[in-house]
């Protein structure tokens, strides 16, 4: 009986000790938790020209997510409730506590500056954003953001024979890369020319314009469109009747001298002079075959032809189409143009109707442009994966696209939902070649078959007026593809600075909406989400020229990039290392 006690006391002693080891383990597991480094970042914000520290930046740090078409979206911080204003001291310096885990984007912002982007080596708002990634317990120093101070314009509007010009709007157009291609954007702080004729333009994001002068005040003028894309694409067009000059004497933006606006700095003389003649002739005309109940009719000029902007089919003016069904363009230079547009019925494209003219130093009139029936694209979207169907709540919210291939501008007509149980029906479409694409919860695309052809990256021909194509399948992806690698310089070391681009290896399937590109984080490692295919993946050094999707361009990059097949699994166990290519 003494034994079994002495047993029974040393089996409950042994148990408590157990107990006691594993609370105290428990809390010094706790312990060692909440005593875990926590993610910081620091450095500062500088003149990017001066190289002198800037105080009183704001530092905004925003979580990221890139898309299947390179769309950025940029979620809360990292943490919910108010975004915390974080300043930098004196010395420009900054620290950020406490950051989450994650992907993001870091930029610092001052009233009076332009740029700040984490990475940022050129002062332009089409500079590709940087990824900073952290890793748990992550500390990045030594951050060096940079702000650039805008530039300005000075000049001059003087008549043919030399006499200045008062009372004459001026505004500079930005030339920008676009996913479209090399096109004009509007700029706010258009001015008029005083008595002397000058004129001076401030506040200039510093990179590459047009100026141009003109009767009318820029933002009196139709909405801001300009050649392949939707009116929310900050581009600009130019009433019917508004005649212009561009630096220093040219009648389009063709012929228009391109000016370089450099941070900090006045360029100038920028002069403009306005011919002794009247600009250009009148071009007028009827649309015939309008149905009743027309609306948002419009008839749009567009230059015919290889152009320095926007590909072949560059948008001059555009104009009302009134209730005779008639329209006028006054002062149109001579050359070769594209009569294009539509008229609708309701919230829907119904007609459409195209033309080419040759002007002249003649008046041009009595043009008739014949409206025909638009046609509609019918399908449905599915799942890739055959033994997991699509569910209402996943297919709910998604908007197909449809993206013109050769110039059409589809204005309010260019995406449709997609309906519960699957199925869509387009706006109705002219003739054309055309790409589907989807913005939703399920954006990657694995194929798009149209009859016998998967249309996913070559696009799809509507081939006349009223051709409706029917049974056109679309097969989205839960989750994209991941590919991943290391950039590497000749040194083999690192290189965080480089630019990447990707496009398929197919020629026919390049366009502006399948040529990508992206940047390394601040380790050089790179990271883009695909659909399955075969791509080229290619590294530039010291930034991407303005014709970085030009065949030509991507041409030289195919003969150095990286060449991948990419199914359905992720490549990211195996190093892909591409070597830079020169700018």
């Amino acid at each position: 009986m003494a034994l079994e006690a002495l047993r029974r006391s040393f089996r409950n002693g042994l148990f408590s000790l157990l107990i006691l080891a594993a609370i105290f383990t428990n809390g010094q597991a706790r312990s060692l938790a909440q005593q875990a480094p926590i993610p910081t970042l620091s450095g500062r914000v500088i003149d990017a020209s001066s190289r002198e520290p800037i105080a009183g930046a704001r530092i905004v740090l925003t979580r990221r997510q890139v898309g299947p078409v390179g769309r950025e979206v940029m979620n809360a911080r990292m943490q919910q409730g108010p975004e915390p204003t974080i300043l930098t001291a004196a010395d420009g310096s900054f620290r950020l506590n406490d950051v989450a885990p994650g992907s993001f984007s870091l930029r610092a912002v001052k009233p009076g500056y332009v740029g700040g982007y984490f990475g940022q080596a050129a002062p332009t708002s089409d500079e590709t954003v940087q990824s900073l990634d952290l890793k748990a317990g992550e500390h990045v120093n030594g951050i060096v953001l940079r702000l650039w101070s805008p530039g300005s314009v000075r000049g001059r509007v003087f008549s043919a024979d030399g006499e200045p010009i008062p009372n004459r709007w001026v505004a500079a157009l930005r030339v920008s890369t676009s996913g479209a291609g090399i096109e004009l954007r509007s700029t706010s702080g258009a001015v008029l020319s005083d008595q002397q004729g000058n004129y001076k333009l401030t506040g200039l994001e510093p990179g590459r314009y047009l100026v141009e002068t003109s009767t009318s005040q820029p933002a009196s003028r139709a909405s801001d469109l300009l050649g392949l894309m939707s009116p929310s694409s900050g581009r600009r067009v130019r009433e019917a009747a508004d005649p212009a000059v561009y630096h220093p004497n040219a009648l389009s933006p063709q012929e228009a001298q391109i000016i370089t606006v450099v941070a900090g700095e006045e360029t100038l003389p920028v002069d403009l002079t306005w011919p002794k003649s009247e600009i250009g002739t009148s071009v007028s005309g009827r649309v015939v075959n309008l149905p009743d109940g027309v609306s948002d009719c419009t008839v749009r000029l567009l230059a015919d032809g290889p152009t320095r902007f926007l590909g072949d089919r560059f948008e001059i003016r555009a104009a009302d189409i009134r209730t005779d069904g008639t329209f006028i363009f006054d002062h149109v230079p001579q050359g070769n143009y594209l009569l294009r547009g539509m008229a609708g019925v309701g919230s829907n494209a119904a007609v459409w109707f195209s033309r080419n003219i040759a002007v002249t130093d003649k008046t041009l009139a009595g043009l008739e442009l014949t409206a025909v029936r638009g046609a509609r694209v019918t399908g449905q979207v599915i799942s890739d994966n055959e033994q997991v169907p699509l569910t209402p709540n996943e297919v709910r919210g998604l908007q197909i696209f449809v993206r013109p291939l050769d110039g059409w501008n589809l204005q309010s007509v260019e995406s449709f939902p997609v309906i519960d149980d699957g199925t869509f029906t387009s706006m109705a479409l002219p003739a054309g070649r055309f790409l589907l694409t989807i913005i939703g919860s399920l954006e990657y695309v694995s194929r798009v078959q149209v009859g016998d052809i998967d249309a996913r990256d070559r696009g799809f021909e509507i081939p006349g007026p009223g051709a409706d194509v029917a049974g056109v399948t679309v097969s989205l992806m839960r989750q994209p593809v991941h590919l991943s690698g290391t950039v590497l310089g000749a040194n083999s070391a690192p290189r965080p600075d480089a630019y990447i681009v990707y496009f398929p290896s197919d020629v026919a399937s390049r366009n502006p909406w399948t040529v990508r590109r992206t940047r390394p984080n601040q380790l050089g490692n790179w990271r883009i989400n695909v659909s399955p295919g075969k791509y080229f993946v290619a590294a530039v050094e010291g930034g991407l020229p303005d014709d970085w999707r030009d065949a030509a361009y991507l041409s030289k990059l195919a003969s150095r990039a990286l060449r991948v097949e990419v199914g359905k699994t992720d490549i990211v166990g195996k190093e892909l290392k591409i070597t830079l290519v020169e700018r």
